[in-house]
């Protein structure tokens, strides 16, 4: 896979990214104009995954003995970036970055739909479909709160949702 550089994101300029998710496994592939612009990886059993999108490279860690949160690592920077907490009764979870805060959650019942909503309930993203999307992005933020949201809806998988 050819390697994207980590470039910032100036003016008008606001990529449309495609996303497909493997058949059996729990990794993404992300795509920019058929070329490749990033990855999650993720295992059933890790307790991390790593992502990458238009060069920006962060590392998902879960804490906690029932994984009750993830702590979002900037690979470049070595710090962390932001948090995703989890409820632990219903298939929701909170992004926290830089002060502000997101809330994921599914959006139906068969589990294959979700929202992204910040803290007006505006819809930032949304998924219609389990294994593919799209996305505008539009600041370095909705690179996180992209990457972010798969790996939420990859550990609601991991539990049966």
């Amino acid at each position: 896979m050819k390697t994207v550089m980590r470039q910032p994101l100036m003016g008008n300029e606001k990529p449309e990214i495609y996303w497909t998710k493997d058949a059996f496994r729990l990794n993404y592939s992300f795509f920019l104009n058929s070329e490749p612009a990033g990855f999650i990886r993720d295992k059933s059993l890790s307790r991390s995954s790593e992502a990458s999108l238009l060069g920006n490279n962060f590392l998902f860690e879960s804490s906690g003995f029932i994984r009750t949160h993830i702590d979002i690592i900037d690979r470049q920077n070595k710090s962390i970036a932001g948090r995703i907490n989890f409820s632990i009764f219903t298939p929701k979870a909170e992004i926290r970055i830089n002060k502000n805060s997101y809330l994921w959650k599914l959006d139906n019942l068969m589990g294959s739909k979700w929202v992204l909503k910040n803290s007006d309930d505006r819809i930032l993203m949304r998924s219609e479909n389990r294994k593919e999307g799209y996305c505008l992005i539009e600041n370095d933020t909705s690179i996180l709160l992209l990457l972010s949201s798969l790996v939420i809806r990859n550990q609601y998988s991991k539990q049966g949702y």
